[in-house]
């Protein structure tokens, strides 16, 4: 399947709400404070053919490597 992944957009909002609710079997009003608190700057979503597929949180994190912090990215909430 080809798309595009693409940061949150509040037009994206509640098609994102209704996969993550989806993925996770929780309440569909619950998502949006969950993407609220996770931040909006680390929410993507999956677009095919310019419909929401999917959605992913990417949390910006680190590593202690050779006495220095080393950029790193963990992966949350991913609903396809």
């Amino acid at each position: 399947m080809s798309g595009k992944l693409v940061h949150f957009a509040p037009e994206l909002a509640d098609a994102l709400a209704d996969a993550e609710a989806y993925a996770f079997a929780v309440p569909r009003e619950s998502v949006p404070q969950w993407l609220a608190r996770a931040g909006h700057e680390n929410v993507s979503a999956w677009l095919v053919d310019g419909k929401v597929a999917g959605g992913a949180i990417g949390i910006p994190m680190g590593l202690w490597l050779g006495g220095r912090s080393v950029r790193n990215l963990g992966v949350a909430g991913v609903a396809i």
